[in-house]
């Protein structure tokens, strides 16, 4: 790291752009900083009113602007966590009622025998949080190994990704986490069984324990509505997640990414000793980045297979900072500082439009040094055009930027996606690398006629051979660009869309027992239907049908659960609604057809029944 190297413009009051990190002491919160840099600002204003006035101070602490942008996906992941966790939950129930339902005769014996109602749900209970803590235990395996596959798999611009790993906190969360669902879900099945009729359930047998099973079908079913209600919530929130990938792959960048390489690089300013002339010694570094520049372009338009080079100090879509300041139209009254409209600063080669393949709307671009009727020429994109001319002709029109000289536009451009495929194109104004002094970062992009990696190598040398010194730290293709931009919603939707999986085949599961052990309860009705005359396939309807139901009804209280829930998936989304009509008719279909697989192998085992072993069943 070096001292930043403020020249005397650099150094006035209207360069607002350095972001400064200050340590609080320990008896001063972040509000009382606040208020007094509210204070300051205020007080700045009153004595610089032509610089400062209506500036603003935001103080923040450097964790939250970190994970500013992830904090609320990573909430929105919790929730989808815990509903897959409910979902398992009431499987578990399930299976603790249905084996509840199968010991009834065991307990109403232990109750004969002594055992109080406290004893037996405490039986119960213990089996239940057993049960809980040999799954915590496997699922603390799973995830040992399923961390190391997660950050492996992320994004590298998740901030801090390195650092998720299984602490003591999270371990100790966990179990109390199992403790808790353990408690939680199976004291009902616990209580429920403790209530059992002594008597009815001794001499009733095992058909009084299937008529209580039966009288325990509500309870079951239930819980099997909630879990198709919970997956489908988390269905189509992965599917709205889905579109908006497909959506933004579909956005028109304004440029066109095919065969393109981005070279990002820096190379040091000259060696120039300061005269005490800003001007002269921001001249002087001017000529020299735009030599080194032209230079590196022509080494590298010489490359077989390159088709044309141009150079941007911030490359479109990445989203990357950049200059930026309000500015004033000649003609027009000046506005305070502060109160001006807001365009994006570009810095960039004569070549760079006609590389990335951004269109010229009106006008020309940018020739080798030059000024235009004694004003250093400008282009401006079609935004700022449509917003600031109001459908006039904005050649030879002039704007006064922040360091007040006029700046004459020659032409308009369209539009290019700076921030990121979802959001849409700021007011823009480029300058050309031959007229202003600029930071020794940038960007080259290669146009070839085949696979840009394939110039890497060649593109590196080239641009040591213009400069040694240069440092190429970044060659990618337009491609993996655009991929890394969206690559934190690409992993998001992953994560949801196995959520969302794993929920449905919970559901389906849970169905396919409930199911399951309804019929079972009922062989003996089934055989005597089918030894009264019905066939196979009205036996086969009976048992779709039941399930369609309990899908159907789990569906209609899922839609009411997106309506409220998917909401927050807004700041997530792009180009589709919360409450997508097609989202929701998709996901309603598919869960459907889900529960219907998952009820038709209970539904052929019981046309398989036998109606004379089903008369002797007992």
């Amino acid at each position: 790291m070096t001292p930043a190297d403020l020249t005397e413009d650099k150094r006035g009051r209207e360069s607002n752009y350095i972001r400064v990190i200050g340590r609080l002491r320990d008896d001063v919160s972040v509000a009382q900083a606040q208020v007094d840099m509210n204070q300051l600002a205020a007080s700045l204003a009153q004595e610089y009113p032509n610089d400062d006035a209506n500036l603003t101070v935001t103080i923040s602490p450097i964790l939250d602007d970190q994970v500013r942008g992830l904090r609320s996906v990573l909430y929105i992941l919790l929730g989808a966590v815990g509903f897959v966790l409910l979902i398992a939950c009431a499987n578990v129930a399930n299976l603790l009622l249905a084996r509840a339902t199968a010991r009834q005769k065991e307990i109403a014996v232990r109750t004969a025998l002594g055992a109080t109602r406290f004893r037996i749900i405490r039986q119960l209970l213990t089996e239940s949080v057993l049960l809980a803590m040999v799954s915590c235990g496997l699922g603390i395996l799973l995830a040992m190994w399923g961390i190391h596959l997660l950050v492996s798999l992320a994004p590298a611009n998740i901030p801090r990704v390195s650092e998720i790993s299984l602490d003591g906190r999270v371990l100790l969360f966990t179990i109390v986490v199992s403790i808790i669902t353990g408690v939680g879900f199976g004291l009902a099945p616990a209580i429920q069984v403790s209530r059992t009729d002594l008597n009815d359930v001794l001499k009733e047998g095992v058909r009084g324990a299937a008529t209580a099973g039966r009288r325990k079908a509500s309870l079951r079913r239930v819980l099997v509505i909630a879990e198709v209600a919970l997956s489908f919530v988390l269905l189509v929130s992965a599917g709205l997640l889905i579109t908006t990938i497909k959506r933004l792959s579909e956005v028109n960048p304004g440029f066109n990414p095919e065969h393109l390489l981005a070279v990002d690089m820096a190379f040091p300013q000259a060696a120039v000793a300061p005269t005490g002339n800003a001007d002269a010694d921001d001249r002087a570094q001017v000529e020299y980045a735009s030599s080194f520049l032209n230079d590196s372009e022509r080494r590298v338009a010489a490359i077989p297979g390159v088709l044309a080079v141009g150079t941007i100090n911030d490359l479109p879509v990445r989203g990357q900072g950049s200059v930026n300041g309000d500015f004033d139209i000649e003609g027009q009254p000046k506005h305070r500082p502060g109160e001006g409209p807001v365009a994006e600063y570009r810095l960039i080669s004569p070549s760079y439009f006609r590389s990335i393949g951004i269109s010229l709307i009106k006008g020309r671009t940018f020739g080798s040094s030059e000024t235009v009727n004694n004003a250093i020429p400008i282009m401006i994109n079609q935004t700022l055009a449509n917003r600031f001319f109001s459908g006039k002709d904005p050649i030879g029109k002039r704007i006064l930027v922040m360091d007040g000289k006029p700046h004459e536009i020659i032409g308009v451009v369209g539009d290019a996606r700076q921030w990121g495929l979802d959001t849409p194109p700021d007011p823009e104004i480029y300058f050309s690398y031959s007229q202003l002094a600029f930071e020794p970062n940038t960007t080259m992009v290669v146009r070839v006629t085949g696979d840009p990696a394939s110039v890497g190598d060649s593109v590196r040398r080239a641009i040591h051979e213009a400069n040694p010194n240069a440092a190429v730290y970044s060659l990618k293709s337009m491609g993996e660009v655009f991929r890394n931009s969206i690559a934190q919603r690409r992993f998001n939707t992953v994560l949801m869309t196995c959520f969302a999986l794993v929920a449905l085949v919970l559901a389906a599961i849970g169905l396919y027992g409930v199911i399951s052990y309804s019929f079972a309860l009922r062989t003996q009705e089934i055989g005597i239907r089918m030894a009264l005359g019905a066939q196979a396939g009205t036996v086969l309807k009976m048992v779709l049908g039941y399930g369609l139901k309990l899908a159907i009804a789990g569906v209609l209280f899922g839609l009411v659960g997106a309506f409220a829930l998917t909401r927050i998936l807004s700041s997530l989304l792009f180009g589709v609604s919360p409450t997508d009509p097609l989202t929701l008719i998709a996901g309603s279909v598919f869960l459907i057809l889900i529960a219907l697989a998952a009820c038709y192998l209970p539904a052929r085992r019981a046309t398989k029944i036998d109606p004379m072993v089903a008369l002797r069943y007992e």
